[in-house]
C-alpha cells in the first residue's frame, strides 16, 4: 500500500513539473522581446559616465571669457535679493483661485495611481477638493518663512499622484503632485488655509503651492526688518547639519540656501559664519536664533563668478540622486542650476523653459546636428552658458575632443526595442556627459532621442540684454 502511494505521488510530481515546463515555454514564446513598457534597461552604465571625468574642476581652463565684472555681479546680486525677499512685500495673492488650485481641474477626473501602484478611486480627489476650499480662496494674507526644507505640493496632500506605472517614463519618481522643494529660510506669502488647517498655500518668488503648516512660521514687521541685514551667507556644501552656538542641531541645509549674517566682516571668523535662522515660538510666529556655519560650508554672497569657483560649487552636486520636483530634497535639471547659481547672487527661475529666457539667448533649433555642435563650441561660455531642450536644461562646461560637455541632472534616456517597446536607460543623478549620452547603445539609437538634436536654445544668464527701444533704455530694463 505504501509503495502504491509513493508511486502515485511520484507520477503527480512529474506531471506537475512537465506542465510547469510547458507553461514556461509557452510564456517565453508569447512574451515580447526586449524591454516591457516602463521597464528599466539593465546593463553597464552609459559610456560617458565611465569615460568622462565626473569632477567639474577637470574642465576648468584659463580662459577668462566666463569671468564677470564686479559691477555687473553687484547688479545681479541686488536683483537676486529683490526677488528673494519679494514675497514679504506682497499684500495679496498673485493668483486667482483657478490659477492657484489648477490641480483640481487638471487631475479632478483622473485620480491617478497611488504609492501602492494601484489606481485610486474618485473619493481621493473629492477629499482634496474639500480640503482645498476653492470657494474661499484667498482666505489669508500673511508673511511667513520656512522653518525647514519642505516640499511644495500641487494639492494639500503628501500622497503622490503617479501616471500608469506600466508606461515608460511614468510611475516613480514622477509624482505630479510634487511641485518643488523649498529650502529652509525662504520668505513666503501665505494666501490660503486648507479646511483642516494642516496645509497653507505659500507663494515664493519662484513657485507657489501647498506646504505643511508646521513647516512655516509667520513673521512680524520687526522680524522682517531684523532679518534683512544686507549681508548674507550662501551654502556651498550639501547636507550640512546646522547647529546653534551650543552645538544643538537646528536643521540640515543645502546648496541654494541663504541666511543673513551677524556682523559685516568680509571673511569668516575662525569658527565660521554666525548667521540668523528662523525658529517658531509657541504661537507659531518666527523668532530669530543664531547658528554657526563652518567656513568650508558657506561663502559670503556674492561669491566672485569665475569658472573655477563655479566648478567648486558644482563639485558637490555631481553624483547626487535625481529628484523630480525636489523629491527627497534631491534635484531635477532646473533646480540643480538654480541652486548652483545662488552663491553667486544670480537669480534663476525654477522652470527650465523660463531659465532659457534669462539673459541673452541664441536660437539653435534650425541648425543640423553638426552645425549645432560647432555653434555651441564656438560661442558657448564654459560654466556659464545654458543649453535648453524641451523639458530639460544643462550647464555647458566646455569641449573635449570635439564634443560639447555638460553638467545636468537627468533621470534616464529613452530606449526602444526592435518590437517598438519603449523603456528607459536610467542615469538617475547629476552627471557630466556629452550632449549625446548613451548613443553607443542600440536601444537608445533606435529611440531617435539624441539630446543634441533636441537642443533649441543656448543662453547666457549673466549677460545684459540690450534694450529694444529708447523707452526701455530709459527705464533701465535689461531682461533680467
Amino acid at each position: 500500500m505504501t509503495s502504491e502511494k509513493s508511486s502515485s505521488r511520484t507520477f503527480a510530481t512529474r506531471f506537475l513539473v512537465c506542465m510547469a515546463a510547458m507553461l514556461l515555454i509557452l510564456a517565453a514564446g508569447c512574451a515580447p522581446k526586449g524591454p516591457l513598457p516602463g521597464q528599466r534597461i539593465a546593463g553597464a552604465p552609459v559610456a560617458d559616465l565611465l569615460e568622462l571625468s565626473q569632477d567639474p574642476r577637470d574642465y576648468v581652463s584659463n580662459d577668462a571669457s566666463t569671468s564677470l565684472g564686479s559691477e555687473r555681479q553687484h547688479e545681479l546680486y541686488e536683483k537676486y535679493l529683490t526677488r528673494f525677499f519679494g514675497p514679504w512685500r506682497m499684500t495679496k495673492s498673485a493668483h486667482t483661485a483657478r490659477e492657484a488650485l489648477w490641480g483640481l481641474e487638471r487631475y479632478g477626473s483622473q485620480p491617478g495611481y497611488g504609492e501602492n501602484t494601484l489606481r485610486r478611486g474618485p473619493e481621493f480627489m473629492d477629499e482634496l477638493r474639500r480640503e482645498s476650499r476653492p470657494e474661499a480662496f484667498p482666505s489669508e494674507a500673511r508673511r511667513a518663512i520656512t522653518l525647514r526644507n519642505t516640499s511644495m505640493r500641487v494639492l494639500p496632500t503628501n500622497r503622490p499622484y503617479f501616471e500608469d506605472f506600466d508606461k515608460a517614463g511614468e510611475g516613480f519618481p514622477f509624482d505630479y503632485f510634487q511641485n518643488t522643494a523649498v529650502w529652509v529660510g525662504t520668505p513666503v506669502f501665505i494666501s490660503h488655509v486648507s479646511a483642516s488647517k494642516a496645509w497653507l498655500y505659500a507663494e515664493t518668488a519662484f513657485a507657489s503651492g501647498w506646504v505643511p503648516a508646521e513647516d512655516v512660521a509667520f513673521v512680524s514687521d520687526s522680524f522682517v526688518d531684523e532679518y534683512q541685514t544686507g549681508d548674507y551667507a550662501a551654502l556651498v556644501e550639501d547636507d550640512v547639519p546646522v547647529t546653534d552656538p551650543g552645538g544643538r542641531y537646528v536643521f540640515t541645509a543645502h546648496v541654494g540656501a541663504v541666511f543673513p549674517r551677524f556682523g559685516h566682516e568680509d571673511a569668516a571668523s575662525a569658527g565660521g559664519y554666525d548667521v540668523m535662522v528662523p525658529v517658531a515660538d509657541t504661537e507659531g510666529n518666527a523668532v530669530i536664533k543664531m547658528a554657526r556655519l563652518k567656513p568650508t560650508d558657506a561663502v559670503v554672497m556674492p561669491l566672485t563668478f569665475t569658472s573655477r569657483n563655479m566648478a567648486e560649487v558644482a563639485r558637490v552636486m555631481v553624483g547626487r540622486e535625481y529628484g523630480w520636483g525636489g523629491l527627497y530634497e534631491d534635484r531635477d535639471c532646473s533646480s540643480l542650476l538654480k541652486d548652483l547659481f545662488t552663491p553667486f547672487g544670480v537669480w534663476l527661475p525654477r522652470n527650465s523653459r523660463q531659465q532659457s529666457k534669462v539673459g541673452v539667448a541664441t536660437e539653435l533649433k534650425d541648425l543640423d546636428r553638426e552645425a549645432k555642435k560647432e555653434r555651441i563650441i564656438a560661442e558657448g561660455l564654459p560654466f556659464r552658458s545654458l543649453l535648453h531642450m524641451p523639458g530639460h536644461i544643462m550647464l555647458y562646461l566646455g569641449e573635449r575632443e570635439g564634443e560639447p560637455i555638460v553638467l545636468h541632472a537627468v533621470w534616464g534616456l529613452r530606449t526602444k526595442s526592435e518590437e517598438g517597446a519603449e523603456g528607459r536607460k536610467i542615469i538617475g543623478r547629476a552627471a557630466i556627459t556629452t550632449t549625446s549620452p548613451g548613443m553607443e547603445l542600440e536601444l537608445v539609437q533606435r529611440s531617435g532621442y539624441d539630446l543634441l538634436t533636441r537642443i533649441d536654445i543656448m543662453n547666457d544668464p549673466l549677460a545684459r540684454r540690450a534694450p529694444k527701444t529708447e523707452q526701455d533704455a530709459t527705464a533701465g530694463k535689461d531682461g533680467q
